[in-house]
């Protein structure tokens, strides 16, 4: 917007809240990121408010939260 002091470029801004990702195995994606890629766990899988729906949080190396999402398929 014009006039809107966007501060420092070189400094850090958070452009998302997360980033939701829909997997096809929520244990094995879960599993993989947290034990071989470096990810932290944030929320283990759990059952998700619609039925047949399954989620999972994720801390990626950088800090950055990802939702994992697997649907019943159907």
């Amino acid at each position: 917007m014009a006039g809107e002091d966007v501060g420092d470029p070189e400094a850090p801004h958070q452009t998302f809240t997360h980033l939701a990702l829909q997997v096809p195995d929520l244990d094995a994606a879960f599993a993989r990121l947290t034990a071989e890629c470096g990810a932290g766990a944030v929320s283990p899988p759990a059952p998700g408010a619609t039925e047949g729906m399954r989620y999972a949080y994720v801390a990626d190396p950088e800090g950055n939260l990802l939702e994992l999402i697997e649907t019943a398929p159907g």
